[in-house]
């Protein structure tokens, strides 16, 4: 009995140390599988894969076999690829990060800025390849580039211009417009009162949600304080254009409270184009004239009237541009008997032109028109912003004398109501570079017009198209005044 017993008991204890030295066998495999592959990590009693967030038991008698199970799985090698995709990511942009650009990437982002060419195609394969091929340099991603690069540049542009213009009189330039998406835009320009033949250069761009005087000043204010290290200098701002439209008027005399020396122009091209505009108010049968001569001409065959007249296509109105009603009434008038002869040779398309071209009110209305010329002739010689301030003062003073000389009520009424609604026009009117004081002589060489503006929503209908219309108002800044300010 006592035999049986002792020979049960030494089974069970070999029995015990085998299932030990299994166990411990397939703990140690475990525990060498766990050690040699970082996806799995040891979370109290459970054994959990970081790659699928999915936890498994840690029981030394499973062994390895869920581990390698899950190691083999679709959804964990999914996964894992996604996940060194990301890590790979970050680590080149960990790398490019903790490098210092080089001079190449200095230039390139430069260039790019300056040709309007999006960061993005710097991603594009073949211009990588191109580059690098080259160049002989590496080129990094487009995120860097935009992050890092682009900041650094812009802030090194603004710092330059807050140092320029910090402490010498100044005067700004702003307007507003809205992009294709409806996004209101605040351009403000800056440039030195008194400083010969160079032009403003653009310092803000804003967003805005409303345009009204409260919204603009705010935004002048807020430039004006960056500009000044936050404690505003209110002696150094002299002069401010701007167009004619009320909030802007508004605006200006708003500010003159806050600055005592500050005169406010409304810009002198929106005066005499707010006079082109009522000459074409008053001459409604060439006005509706003209637009079909427009619709006309753009549905046929241009290259058929060139070669049938031997003269240039008309230059066709745009509301948005200066005076250009006026100039293609004038190329009608100038051109009026091969026109006419034109369309009655083509009497199937033009037939709607040619009955009314002989109309009599028609002949005086493109005569009188005509002899309005000078009002654009003033418009193109003031877009030219490297003139005199007395220089800009005599072609606006020689198209008043003009008006008043020819004696058209309408004009002559007109002409006055824009010089009265005109803030400090007639200190300008009255200014002499040779007679005035001292602390005047800084108005010698300052723009009594906004053109600079126009020309600053002009670049920007160029970099803000149908394909870029989520630029983030913070990169639309930076690219629009490196841009600009090139």
């Amino acid at each position: 009995m006592l035999k049986i017993c002792f020979k049960t008991l030494f089974e069970t204890v070999i029995i015990q140390n085998f299932i030990i030295m299994v166990n411990l066998s397939k703990y140690k495999a475990l525990t060498d599988l766990i050690r040699a592959n970082s996806d799995f990590q040891i979370r109290n009693d459970k054994v959990f894969c970081q790659i699928c967030t999915k936890g498994f038991k840690y029981l030394p008698k499973e062994g390895v076999a869920p581990l390698t199970k899950h190691l083999r799985s679709f959804t964990h090698i999914s996964a894992k690829k996604i996940n060194d995709g990301k890590k790979q990511s970050e680590l080149v942009f960990s790398h490019e990060k903790s490098n210092k650009y080089s001079e190449f990437d200095k230039d390139l982002v430069e260039a790019f800025c300056a040709a309007n060419i999006p960061f993005k195609k710097i991603g594009n394969p073949k211009m990588k390849f191109f580059l690098e091929k080259y160049c002989k340099i590496f080129v990094k991603s487009e995120s860097f580039y935009r992050k890092f690069i682009l900041d650094d540049i812009y802030k090194s542009k603004i710092t330059d211009l807050y140092l320029k213009y910090r402490n010498i009189p100044i005067y700004l330039i702003f307007d507003e417009a809205t992009t294709i998406t409806g996004r209101s835009i605040l351009n403000i320009l800056i440039g030195q009162c008194g400083e010969y033949l160079l032009s403003p250069k653009l310092i803000s761009v804003v967003d805005i949600d409303k345009t009204n005087a409260e919204v603009i000043n705010q935004r002048i204010i807020g430039t004006l304080t960056q500009l000044y290290g936050g404690n505003i200098n209110y002696s150094l701002l002299r002069l401010l254009v701007s167009d004619a439209a009320p909030y802007a008027v508004k605006a200006g005399k708003m500010l003159k409270l806050l600055f005592p020396k500050l005169k406010h122009v409304t810009c002198l091209c929106h005066m005499l184009h707010r006079l082109c505009e009522t000459i074409r108010q008053n001459c409604t049968k060439l006005d509706s004239f003209m637009a079909d001569f427009k619709r006309i001409f753009i549905k046929n065959n241009q290259e058929e009237f060139i070669k049938n007249t031997q003269i240039k296509l008309p230059k066709f109105p745009v509301l948005t541009r200066w005076g250009t009603w006026i100039e293609c009434a004038s190329y009608i008038f100038k051109n009026y008997a091969i026109l006419l002869n034109f369309f009655n040779s083509n009497p199937t398309i033009y037939c709607q032109l040619s009955i009314v071209f002989e109309n009599e009110t028609l002949i005086n209305q493109l005569r009188f028109v005509n002899n309005c010329q000078f009002i654009t002739e003033a418009i193109n010689k003031l877009e030219n912003e490297a003139i005199r301030t007395e220089e800009q003062v005599k072609i606006l003073l020689k198209v008043i004398s003009k008006v008043h000389e020819d004696n058209d009520v309408v004009l002559v009424k007109k002409m006055s109501a824009l010089i009265k609604k005109n803030p400090d026009l007639n200190f300008f009117l009255t200014y002499n570079a040779v007679t005035c004081g001292i602390e005047e002589k800084l108005f010698e060489y300052v723009p009594l017009v906004s053109a600079s503006a126009e020309r600053s929503f002009s670049l920007l209908k160029i970099l803000f198209t149908e394909r870029r219309t989520n630029l983030t108002p913070d990169n639309l800044e930076k690219l629009l005044i490196l841009y600009y300010n090139k």
